[in-house]
Order: C-alpha cells, then sequence, then structure tokens
C-alpha cells in the first residue's frame, strides 16, 4: 500500500471538505437504517400500512395515547390529509395542507379548547411529498418531517393544555392519498420509539426515506443534523491528540480525500481498521514507516514527496500513539 503524504495544496479544500460529508451523510443513513428499520418494519404498533401494490398489507384495529404518520401527497394536494381522534373534535391529531404548509395540528376536545399547531413550509415545485408526523400522550409533544427534514419551528398552542387518553380512534385519510403507514401505541407500556406507536426523529427519517425508495421518490434526505448529533464522542488520549496534530499539520494538505489515504477526521479506530497501524508496532504501520522508514519488509521512507522530512519530536509523537493504542 502507498500512502501519499504531501504538503503543498492539492486541490480545492471546501470542494474536498464537501464530498467528504456527502460519504459522511451516506454511511450514517446506512447504519441508522440497518439498526432502526427492522424493528420498525415488524412492530406491533404498525397498524395500517397501505400502499399501491398492497392495500391491505397491515390493516389492525387502532387504539392509544400516541401515534406517528407516514403519508405520500401528490403536488397540490390541499385541505385535512390524514387524522386520528376519539370522536368528533375529541383528541384529534391531523395534518392539513394550506397555502403552501404543512399544518399538524393536535386538538382537545371543545370544553378545553386546547388546540396545538406545528407546521412547515411544502415544497413548490409540485412532486409528490413525504410528510412524517408524531404525536406524543403530553401536550406539547409533536414532530414533524418533510421530505425527511426535521422542521423545527417552535409549538404554538391556545386554550388549557390536556393530554391524551388512552382511546379508541378513528381514522380519516384522503380520497387522494394512496400511501400511508399509522403507529399507535400507549404511553403506559413504552415512551417513546416504534414500541410505543410515538416515532423518534430518527424513525421518522428512516420511514421516510424507505417509503420514498419504494416509490422511486427523490428528495427526500437523511438531515444532515442526525450526522452532528451523532457525531462519535469517544475520548481521544493524549498521544493520540499530540500524533494527530502532526497528521493536520504536515499531512491534510494532500491527505483530504485526493488519495487512497484520507486522514480527515481521523481517529484511532479508523486508523486500526484501515491497517494504516499496528498497535505497538511503530515500524509495522503505515502511518509511520512511509514518514521513517523500516528496516523491514515495508520498504524505505518515501513521506513526504515535497517537503522536508518529518522533525524527530514529531515523529516520536507518532511513535508514542502506536504504542500507546489499547483497542481493538
Amino acid at each position: 500500500m502507498l500512502l501519499m503524504v504531501c504538503f503543498q495544496n492539492c486541490g480545492d479544500f471546501s470542494l474536498q471538505e464537501e464530498i467528504m460529508r456527502e460519504l459522511a451523510l451516506k454511511n450514517a443513513a446506512e447504519e441508522m437504517d440497518a439498526k432502526l428499520l427492522p424493528p420498525l418494519l415488524a412492530a406491533d404498533t404498525l397498524r395500517v400500512w397501505s400502499k399501491n401494490e398492497d392495500p391491505s398489507y397491515i390493516l389492525r384495529s387502532i387504539a392509544g395515547d400516541q401515534w406517528s404518520f407516514v403519508v405520500v401527497v401528490d403536488g397540490g394536494v390541499s385541505g385535512k390529509i390524514i387524522s386520528l381522534d376519539s370522536g368528533t373534535d375529541i383528541e384529534e391529531g391531523k395534518v392539513l395542507i394550506e397555502n403552501g404548509l404543512v399544518q399538524v395540528i393536535r386538538r382537545q376536545d371543545s370544553i378545553l379548547q386546547y388546540e396545538e399547531k406545528l407546521q412547515g413550509i411544502l415544497p413548490a415545485d409540485g412532486t409528490p411529498t413525504v410528510i412524517a408526523v408524531s404525536f406524543g400522550s403530553s401536550a406539547g409533544d409533536m414532530l414533524l418531517q418533510i421530505n425527511g427534514r426535521i422542521e423545527k419551528a417552535e409549538v404554538q398552542s391556545t386554550g388549557v393544555p390536556a393530554d391524551f387518553s388512552n382511546l379508541s380512534k378513528n381514522t380519516y385519510i384522503d380520497s387522494r392519498v394512496s400511501n400511508y403507514i399509522i403507529y399507535a401505541g400507549n404511553s403506559s407500556s413504552a415512551t417513546s420509539g416504534a414500541a410505543g406507536g410515538k416515532l423518534l426523529h430518527e424513525e421518522l427519517n428512516v420511514m421516510s426515506r424507505y417509503v420514498a425508495r419504494s416509490l422511486g421518490l427523490s428528495g427526500v434526505i437523511f438531515d444532515p443534523s442526525f450526522l452532528d448529533k451523532d457525531a462519535p464522542t469517544t475520548k481521544e488520549s493524549l498521544e493520540f491528540k499530540a500524533a494527530k496534530a502532526v497528521f493536520e499539520s504536515r499531512c491534510l494538505s494532500c491527505h483530504n480525500g485526493l488519495t487512497s489515504i484520507n486522514l480527515s477526521n481521523l481517529t484511532e479506530a479508523k486508523a486500526l481498521k484501515n491497517s494504516w497501524v499496528v498497535k505497538g508496532s511503530p515500524t509495522e504501520s503505515l502511518l509511520y514507516y512511509r514518514l521513517k522508514g523500516s528496516s523491514g519488509s515495508h520498504g524505505p521512507k518515501t513521506m513526504p514527496l515535497s517537503n522536508e522530512s518529518l522533525s524527530n519530536e514529531e515523529l516520536q509523537k507518532i511513535e508514542s500513539w502506536i504504542n500507546s493504542i489499547n483497542i481493538n
């Protein structure tokens, strides 16, 4: 394996950062799907799944105090799209489309006159849109995603706050909607996630993209905020931090995605997984012997290509790090 370490500007850093960001998003989405999709598809709280090719795929009675929708709407649709309620104007959760806005509304009975609203902007291109909504049992507990994007607007409310109760629900689906999923459950048995019927943002996103793929829809994304939230939090050793600083100052100008060895966002786990280092053996480690040389079978020093060699102090930091690695 050839380690290309050099020290001149080898390309457009902004472009490379964008490429690496896209790759990180793709990997994170695949990991989330692998973890969450199987239990979502098998959950007992999955009550209804109507789709073009098999309208009766799942049909169970609906009862609970919290529920979630994933619904596909065509461009130009307006009015009430989907709702669950316990009776006329009693404990209703619904999705409306009006004046280019997706409105998620949570209502209690006419006596309390409690209403909450969460809204987002409907795409203006007229293409089919995947809307994902979650209602918790507690007042104020609503989530909304439009084409996978998390809507972060504040919930607006009027009247006296009141929680939902565990009752059977009536279902309304607009006749122009042919693809929709409903989860429903009881908060007393499980307060969040597919097991309770109240899908979290991660689960709403997984199902939104799953439905979009099944229908060949584009434009439904893995929200970038998931990547930022789920960034690794493993504590870095002082030895690794010192070695990483050397790589970033002396090697990253080229090894940022343009070559086979990408030292961007380097972690010990990444270095081990890619066989760039052998813990406890610097002279057997690619990230060391290409900088210093080796008397073994790996060959002489070849890096950096167009700049002065690393100092003994810099090499010592890399050596100390490799000797200190204690993870598998």
